[in-house]
């Protein structure tokens, strides 16, 4: 402090001068593990843990589309062989059971000759997709259409709109 006088400057500005010093130091600081914890939320809100399907019945479910896509009775039965052996090929894999539920809200499925059957069909893929995950959109879906069945419309809606919130595609 007497080094300082000496030379004709305020020790008060000096203390003042090294306070703002610290101070933006420690902003600087701060500021930068904000940006750093923001970045790695954005990188990571799009990186999802979850199962890696079997190519397999990755390709499976694929053809299961494509058939699923034609909308004819004989497309759809072919839809159904390959979507029931992607899931058997992988049974976590959830993809699809979206497509399944699907296919019996067509109604057009052999061996289904009432909604009871329907009802306990999608009930079973509702119950499979939601017991991998659940937060599976494709579980929702199914679920929606089961409140659907039993006439139960705001159970329906609610669920096809978390399947939407899961899932937007």
């Amino acid at each position: 402090e007497l080094l300082l006088l000496q030379r004709n400057k305020s020790v008060k500005d000096v203390r003042k001068q090294e306070r703002h010093w610290a101070a933006a130091k420690r902003l600087g600081l701060a500021g930068t593990a904000d940006a750093l914890l923001i970045a790695a939320g954005i990188f990571l809100k799009g990186f999802k843990l979850g199962h890696t399907p079997n190519p397999e019945a990755k390709h499976l479910y694929e053809q299961g589309q494509w058939h699923y896509n034609e909308v004819t009775p004989e497309a759809h039965a072919k839809a159904y062989q390959f979507l029931t052996q992607a899931v058997e090929k992988d049974p976590k894999f959830t993809a699809p059971y979206g497509e399944l539920t699907m296919l019996y809200t067509w109604n057009s499925l052999p061996g289904i000759t009432n909604e009871q059957i329907r009802l306990r069909k999608v009930q079973e893929i509702a119950d499979n997709a939601l017991g991998i995950d659940l937060n599976a959109a494709e579980g929702h879906l199914a679920l929606s259409w089961c409140h659907f069945l039993q006439r139960d419309w705001r159970g329906a809606e609610s669920e096809i709109q978390r399947a939407i919130k899961l899932n937007p595609n």
